[in-house]
């Protein structure tokens, strides 16, 4: 092989290897930041259920508990969607009665 191919061949591998851990970089960042994310969110989900729970909510008119709950670990006020009074994205399940019976902590809203 001629110096010349040699030199080619360096460069573009030094390219390439270039090019692999920019990649490398972005994807942690983007992994990274999702994680904390996900974290975050888990952490105020719990949050909020261990509130929830210390106000012995179950068996409580959706009212009252609304007076009761306040702002959630976002500062927002507590909404009522399909059977569900959310706060800080737990649901309280609500019966026909709107007496909440259930505190679920693994809800999604919907």
């Amino acid at each position: 092989m001629t110096p010349k191919r040699w030199i080619i061949l360096l460069t573009a591998l030094l390219v390439i290897s270039n090019a692999y851990w920019v990649f490398v970089m972005i994807d942690t960042g983007i992994t990274m930041t999702y994680r904390e994310a996900s974290f975050e969110l888990t952490e105020k989900k719990s949050e909020q259920a261990i509130r929830l729970a210390n106000l012995n909510l179950i068996g409580m008119g959706a009212d009252e508990a609304l007076a009761l709950i306040g702002t959630d670990v976002y500062d927002l006020e507590p909404f009522e969607k399909e059977g569900c009074l959310y706060a800080g994205q737990v649901c309280l399940r609500l019966d026909e009665n709107r007496v909440i019976v259930k505190i679920e902590a693994d809800a999604t809203l919907p």
